[in-house]
């Protein structure tokens, strides 16, 4: 894992803000004024006024790097006193030439009482742009923050950028997005709820926390065997290079078998990396002695785990991907890795051709020296490469993530490989906690918002899995040391649902800031789902128009939320049809609603069959799950709740019973008690007959 923010320690000067544009002279015209300048290697940094390009008007500022080995950075700032709780919106224009290694962006530190407390910033763009490009993203004030630090910066080893037209303002429009969705008109795509991570369900050599429960519920696809720390490294698995890579006495499986049997116990598919985990002992990273006996090692292996090797197993994994970021972490030659990767793919592809193998799982794009010649050995020397994988790890605005794949996109392209399977084999929406110490990870409605956006935008790519860093109850996990849910962990478990609703809506309203709408039909049109978020706007809630009814038609919707005040619950509910076919919402960001909208007129489905159906939704739940139910031809009678041993839990009396309807369950039994987590059973009881149905509570 990457943690990357420039690291930057000036002295502050502190302005109060003023106008609507806060930023003085925000084109540079009477040349840096206000503006403070920084840089860490000012023998290869240049910052001056530029009167010969410029955005508008007759001036830039203009920030060129020459140093070829070391990455350098050069910075002009200003410093803000702004309202505590208000928005902002920071947008800038950049042109660059020839940067690598690195990129122009913009970005934010807090202070408060002159003590740093957290910084965020901007996508960075690289290379040769073909123009300007504006940069935007949105931000709120914290509470606990009494200054803010804005800047402009370039980071690299070559390269200019040029910056002009740059302006931080207010939001203060607090009137409602306009949201809708055609229940009947669909994209033509399946929404992909990206479900996959690093570590877990198990992590012995941190914790007994199990989270194979926790995997279910939320469906967790892909687990990358990354960070274990100890288990799937190679430094344990085989200890002693000395000895024969062929001698399964050399190998030590035991803790690595004990993870790789908890993914495929708990649902899930292993995605394996080899190599080592992110780790303070440098050694590790070092070239081997032996090229080809490491690349053996890789093929011992995959042979333990898929063809039975050394009393092993034959779980099938598929996907292999070599090392992890070696543009940081490797400690020779970007040809000397070139060796180690060709030499292990050609090894785990002559034992069986249809493994998927790839990498470099690089830290980020910017290293474009080390990833240029990697892509061009991989095209050039036609290497087994049946994947790219890359890391993204970013902040404020979550649009940058779909940017930052479209890049990749780009980069393949260039080099003949723009038909291979893309992977973001790490990536988190990851923010310091406003008011605390700098590396603490923030666990609020921020996160679970701007994850939600950013795989709302990721279905608008062609990516083919992305693995959320991490699960377990670490500094980025989405479920706590006790294996409840962070924020986080709700997102993906809201995410999760739509596989009941797979089939993706069209829907419009959102915008390429950080709030964003997804919606989505089941395959047999009962139930539609629409996925709401907002991670930093001025709104103060959303109207959502809902279309595509006929006159015969009512969608009844309830409405469960994330934010700071609510914790997956359910928040409203009521009906719309073709004459009133609007949902207004209010709330504040940053927050994530679920609507969930249930046919009223639908035909049969297997679970009913006399003309009717049974939803529950969301299930897995955790608070409360909406039973929606149609029964036709068939008089109600009693609808009640028992646990795997026939024990009545729950009764709903015949006041609450129509034959087209909804009741909510709040997990709790008769006597008001909150049911024990597990899986309990529905029964619907008719004239005729009575229908069940599993439902899993998480409470």
């Amino acid at each position: 894992m990457r943690i990357g923010l420039l690291s930057l320690f000036f002295f502050l000067g502190c302005v109060f803000a003023h106008a609507q544009n806060l930023i003085p002279d925000p084109g540079f015209e009477s040349g840096l004024g206000p503006w403070g300048v920084y840089t860490n290697g000012p023998s290869f940094i240049t910052t001056q006024i530029d009167n010969t390009i410029s955005h508008t008007g007759a001036s830039s500022i203009k920030i060129q790097i020459n140093h070829d080995t070391a990455s350098q950075t050069g910075v002009i700032y200003q410093a803000f006193q702004l309202k505590k709780g208000a928005h902002y919106l920071f947008d800038c224009f950049v042109k660059t030439d020839s940067v690598v290694n690195g990129g122009a962006a913009q970005y934010c530190i807090l202070y408060l009482h002159g003590q740093r407390l957290y910084g965020e910033g901007g996508y960075g763009v690289s290379g040769t742009t073909a123009g300007w490009e504006e940069q935007s993203y949105r931000f709120y004030m914290p509470q606990g923050c009494d200054t803010l630090q804005l800047m402009v910066a370039l980071g690299a080893t070559n390269g200019t950028a040029w910056f002009d037209d740059i302006s931080l303002t207010e939001l203060t429009d607090t009137s409602y997005h306009p949201l809708s969705v055609t229940l009947n008109a669909f994209t033509g795509t399946t929404i992909n709820p990206f479900t996959s991570t690093n570590v877990g369900p198990i992590d012995p050599s941190v914790s007994s926390l199990d989270l194979s429960s926790r995997f279910r519920e939320v469906g967790m696809d892909f687990v990358r065997t990354h960070d274990f720390e100890g288990p799937c490294d190679m430094h344990l698995i085989f200890a002693d290079t000395s000895r024969s890579a062929l001698d399964s006495s050399a190998y030590n499986f035991a803790l690595t078998d004990s993870v790789i049997k908890g993914i495929v116990n708990a649902g899930s598919k292993v995605y394996f990396r080899l190599g080592e985990s992110g780790t303070n002992n440098r050694a590790y990273y070092n070239p081997p002695n032996d090229y080809m006996k490491w690349a053996t090692v890789c093929g011992q292996i995959m042979k333990h785990y898929n063809m039975g090797w050394d009393k092993g197993f034959h779980y099938g994994i598929k996907y292999w991907e070599i090392y992890n970021e070696p543009d940081l972490g490797w400690n020779g030659t970007v040809n000397d890795f070139i060796k180690l990767y060709r030499l292990s793919s050609q090894v785990l592809k002559s034992e069986d051709t249809s493994l998927r193998i790839g990498g470099p799982a690089i830290a980020g794009l910017s290293s474009t020296s080390f990833l240029y010649t990697f892509l061009d050995s991989v095209h050039t020397e036609n290497l087994p490469f049946d994947f790219f994988s890359y890391h993204y790890y970013h902040t404020f605005n979550p649009y940058d993530f779909f940017r930052s794949d479209q890049l990749a996109k780009q980069i393949l392209n260039t080099y003949g490989l723009g038909n291979k399977e893309r992977i973001v084999s790490e990536w988190s929406n990851y923010n310091y906690n406003p008011g605390n110490n700098y590396y603490v990870w923030r666990n609020d409605p921020f996160m679970a918002a701007s994850a939600i956006a950013s795989l709302t935008y990721y279905q608008n790519t062609d990516v083919f899995k992305l693995l959320r860093y991490r699960t377990d109850g670490t500094d980025l996990g989405m479920f706590d040391a006790s294996g409840n849910y962070n924020f986080t962990g709700l997102a993906y478990y809201y995410m999760s649902q739509f596989r009941t609703v797979p089939r993706r809506l069209q829907a419009s309203g959102g915008d390429t800031l950080g709030f964003s709408i997804l919606a989505g039909k089941s395959l047999n049109d009962s139930v539609s789902g629409v996925l709401v978020a907002d991670n930093s706007s001025s709104a103060h809630g959303y109207t959502l128009t809902v279309n595509g009814m006929t006159a015969s038609e009512q969608e009844n919707y309830y409405i469960f939320r994330i934010d700071s005040n609510i914790i997956s619950k359910a928040v409203d509910s009521g009906a719309v049809s073709l004459v009133n076919n609007k949902i207004t919402v209010a709330v504040k960001p940053p927050f994530v609603d679920l609507v969930v909208l249930f046919k009223s007129v639908v035909t049969a489905v297997p679970e009913v069959p006399l003309s009717g159906h049974i939803s529950a939704f969301p299930n897995p739940f955790s608070g409360n799950v909406v039973i929606h139910y149609q029964i036709n031809e068939e008089q109600m009678e009693m609808i009640f709740i028992t646990d795997l041993q026939g024990k009545t839990i729950r009764t709903f009396g015949k006041s609450d019973l129509r034959t087209d309807s909804a009741v909510v369950w709040d997990g709790k039994n008769d006597a008001g008690q909150t049911a024990a987590k597990g899986i309990y059973l529905l029964k619907i009881q008719t004239s005729g007959n009575v229908y069940t149905q599993k439902l899993i509570s998480t409470y």
